[in-house]
């Protein structure tokens, strides 16, 4: 929650208060990350593409830290907030597998399918359509 308050409070900081804000949310993130890598290294529940995300959207919001971090009123805190939903919602998922696994056993034929492929396709087209879209939307306000 360090990592999401500190995005949400750099929205209406200045410039000095949102690098007091990133040292916040590399460090929150580092720790959130690292509870996380222990949940996941148990292996007895199969997160599928999720653990994949999480760590691309902690890799792309660590970047955007150190952007926001280097040059507070550039395009960084767009890059945290948008990693920093995606790993809201990859890390809640990583964090409730475990239990959910306890409510309902996994069958065997869940397990051996991959739908990996499938995720990177999708997101890849996710990502190509709202950049599109932002396109549009830019080059209509001009």
């Amino acid at each position: 929650m360090t990592t999401m308050f500190a995005a949400v409070a750099a929205w209406n900081a200045s410039a000095s208060e949102r690098r007091h804000l990133a040292v916040f949310g590399l460090a929150g993130r580092v720790v959130a990350a690292s509870f996380i890598a222990v949940i996941a290294s148990d292996g007895t529940v199969a997160t599928h593409g999720w653990l994949y995300l999480f760590v691309s959207a902690v890799a792309v919001e660590l970047v955007g830290w150190a952007l926001l971090l280097r040059a507070p009123h550039g395009n960084g805190l767009w890059i945290v907030t948008a990693a920093g939903s995606a790993g809201l919602l990859a890390g809640a998922v990583l964090r409730e597998a475990p239990r959910l696994a306890i409510l309902e056993t996994p069958r065997p034929a869940a397990l051996e399918a991959s739908g990996f492929p499938v995720f990177g396709i999708t997101f890849v087209f996710g990502v190509a359509v709202i950049a599109w879209i932002v396109k549009t939307i830019r080059s209509a306000e001009r």
